[in-house]
């Protein structure tokens, strides 16, 4: 995925403390987005998305109820909104969570009981990252998601 999209790629699980990156994969040693192994994303990330549309909501509670409170309540409604868009299309956008100029896009991994494993994410900057599920990028990475969760066991049929 590094390689086709020529962004950076991160592998990120769950931990007590939130959706954390744990594997970064950069093709350009010289450029650093900002991430590191260890950060604790926000709920606002892609990634974070992806935790709270497919994370069971016992595990995420304490994290979304400490991330809540940093959001004013109109961005939280429209979270909801988009939380239930992921669930149907199972990838998830956003532009500058953290940095500005720097945007992601992120897939889930499910297991063979579509059971969330950890999220793929794509990151560089704004204009590297597709906006939208139509884009050829996206349906490459979408692509890539199947196969990874395939790899666990995870075939989606049209029942899931």
């Amino acid at each position: 995925m590094n390689q086709e999209t020529l962004c950076t790629v991160l592998y990120v699980t769950w931990t007590h403390e939130g959706p954390m990156i744990i594997k970064i994969v950069n093709t350009n040693p010289g450029f650093n987005i900002g991430a590191q192994i260890g950060t604790i994303l926000p709920l606002t990330s892609s990634a974070g998305k992806i935790f709270l549309a497919f994370a069971d909501e016992i595990i995420t509670h304490s994290w979304r109820e400490r991330e809540s409170r940093k959001r004013l309540p109109d961005q939280l409604q429209n979270l909801d909104q988009e939380i239930r868009l992921i669930q149907r299309r199972e990838i998830a956008f956003t532009k500058e969570p953290i940095i500005s100029s720097i945007s992601s896009i992120s897939i889930p991994v499910f297991n063979y009981g579509k059971k969330l494993l950890g999220a793929v994410v794509i990151v560089g900057f704004n204009e590297q990252i597709p906006t939208s599920e139509e884009d050829e990028t996206s349906k490459y990475i979408k692509e890539m998601g199947k196969e990874i969760s395939k790899i666990f066991g995870y075939e989606k049929s049209d029942d899931t």
